[in-house]
């Protein structure tokens, strides 16, 4: 493992507008890598399968594959990125503790910023620590191996080993593991609107940054500075 093994084609992304519901209030939110679909947090059985168990903070732990790409210290993609188009995902407040999601957990790009505690144990693997650490989805797992497969950055699959057994971890390839949704928490940081490459006249893609506790915006309106309503 350590290699990454997603296409070349699927380096480039693209950006889309997408509506999202978070708790009870619609939004239109510009973000990207998104297809229009609606986002809705549901109570579920911590057995289940469902997209919703994933969304879910009433879940519980639930169990998942995790694997790692990119360099074994690294943030995963070679440019410190990923489909959600966050940049820089090395640096703080990321600390390149960041993952590919499959769909249950990408959610078609709305998953984009969603905070999971993640751990592995001795019974998973004798290199496990037990120790939760959290991650957040930047990127899209395009070759799942299981219902909710996170594949990791180097740095995050590392920091669930034991002092001194990260590189064991690594070697492990594909492991068992355990997740639960939490709240995110991006201390000392503020909100970022940044305009992706490509706005026109007619197109606007925007990305959001450092959301807490959802991970996503609750509602985006767009004004000029000369009217007087928000669109």
């Amino acid at each position: 493992m350590g290699k990454d093994r997603r296409s070349p084609a699927n380096t480039n992304r693209t950006s889309l507008i997408k509506e999202v519901h978070i708790t009870a209030l619609p939004i239109w939110l510009v973000s990207p890598a998104m297809a229009p679909s609606r986002l809705s947090l549901s109570r579920s059985s911590p057995c289940s399968f469902r997209p919703s168990a994933a969304r879910s903070y009433n879940s519980g732990w639930l169990p998942a594959k995790a694997t790692w790409y990119g360099r074994p210290n690294g943030a995963g993609p070679d440019d410190n990125g990923g489909a959600c188009g966050f940049k820089n995902v090395n640096r703080y407040p990321l600390s390149a503790m960041t993952s590919c999601g499959n769909e249950p957990l990408f959610q078609g790009g709305a998953g984009c910023g969603t905070c999971y505690q993640i751990r592995c144990t001795r019974a998973n693997n004798p290199a496990c620590s037990g120790q939760t650490k959290t991650v957040v989805i930047t990127d899209m797992n395009y070759y799942p191996v299981a219902k909710y497969h996170f594949d990791l950055s180097g740095t995050a699959l590392g920091a669930l080993a034991m002092p001194g057994r990260n590189d064991q971890l690594r070697d492990a390839g594909i492991i068992d593991m355990q997740f639960r949704r939490v709240p995110c928490n991006f201390a000392g940081m503020k909100l970022g609107f940044y305009v992706l490459r490509g706005a026109n006249p007619n197109y606007l893609p925007v990305l959001v940054q450092y959301a807490n506790r959802d991970g996503t915006v609750v509602k985006l309106d767009l004004m000029r500075s000369s009217n007087v309503q928000f669109r």
